[in-house]
């Protein structure tokens, strides 16, 4: 091959021949969760979705109030080098609200029993709870609920 766009082109075409839907094989989401749209919204997750449903009827009772869905916290940030920068780390929470009778800002996370394992995210994790103080980090997942704040 002469250069890496023919190659691509021949990729492509020989692998759709082969009957292989390209638009199809992209689409899903790393961890098979299919995307949910509700109220122009579009949720990652079934479950998700649910969540944002139930936080709402929080809101509107008065229980949790200023709710966010996907909120981005740095936690590392860019640095300069003199070779390149570094891009900064960010850690986006699922859901961010205050909670009445907690008296706190909460930064909620959904996560399955695969993705609460990953190393990336038990890093960004601590991090999160290191750097955001005065914030509960709330670990949500179908078989466990754990709340995190630093000991005074």
């Amino acid at each position: 091959m002469s250069n890496s766009r023919e190659y691509t082109t021949n990729f492509i075409k020989t692998h759709q021949a082969m009957g292989v839907d390209f638009k199809k094989l992209y689409t899903n989401s790393k961890y098979k969760a299919k995307k949910v749209k509700y109220n122009n919204i579009i949720f990652d997750s079934k479950a998700e979705c649910n969540r944002y449903i139930e936080l709402k009827t929080l809101e509107k009772y008065g229980k949790i109030k200023d709710l966010e869905y996907h909120k981005t916290f740095e936690l590392l940030p860019s640095i300069k080098t003199e070779v390149e920068t570094l891009r900064a780390i960010n850690y986006e929470s699922d859901f961010f609200y205050f909670d009445v009778d907690l008296n706190s800002y909460v930064v909620e996370d959904l996560k399955s029993e695969m993705t609460r394992k990953l190393s990336d995210y038990i890093i960004k994790k601590k991090l999160m709870v290191s750097k955001y103080k005065d914030y509960i980090f709330f670990e949500n997942s179908n078989k466990s609920k754990k709340y995190y704040k630093i000991k005074e």
